[in-house]
């Protein structure tokens, strides 16, 4: 079984623009790279990122989440850029 594991926004490698995200990868229902459902035990969380709404206003939380598949190839960097 694959842990559901937690990586600081400072590691994170090209997360998509969360305005041109779907409701399911802002959730973190769905990988936030490629929209593959995602599973508790399958899912690896980005940690919290912040955005401003183009009407403006205060900063909005989301809490983006990969599937583990991505996660090895373009999500996340361990020091030194690799696994």
């Amino acid at each position: 079984m694959i842990e559901s594991q937690y990586w600081p926004a400072s590691t994170l490698d090209g997360v998509p623009d969360v305005e041109a995200l779907t409701a399911g990868r802002r959730r973190g229902r769905d990988c936030v790279y490629c929209g593959s459902p995602l599973t508790e035990d399958a899912a690896v969380d980005l940690g919290e990122q912040h955005y401003r709404p183009p009407w403006g206003g205060p900063l909005i939380a989301w809490r983006p989440r990969s599937c583990t598949t991505c996660r090895e190839t373009r999500g996340v960097k361990r020091a030194g850029g690799r696994w």
